[in-house]
């Protein structure tokens, strides 16, 4: 098995976030993960993955913004 599993904390400092905000974008399904006990554990690939996502999600509002375009809040 060569995937790499995080902790909360590990991932947080991937993503320069705090650790309680990726608790909660794994609780609410943001980021896949899996809860062993009380204790979160999410796949490396996983953290990149989301935030490739969230920074496409802003280029493309950045990009639509100097058309002209609205921004969408999500």
């Amino acid at each position: 098995m060569s995937e790499n599993y995080l902790t909360t904390e590990e991932a947080a400092k991937i993503l320069n976030i705090h650790q309680r905000t990726i608790t909660k974008y794994l609780a609410n399904g943001q980021i896949k993960g899996a809860k062993i006990g009380r204790i979160w554990r999410v796949d490396e690939k996983d953290v990149r993955a989301f935030f490739e996502d969230v920074k496409n999600r802003t280029e493309e509002a950045i990009e639509r913004e100097k058309q002209g375009g609205t921004v969408n809040a999500e």
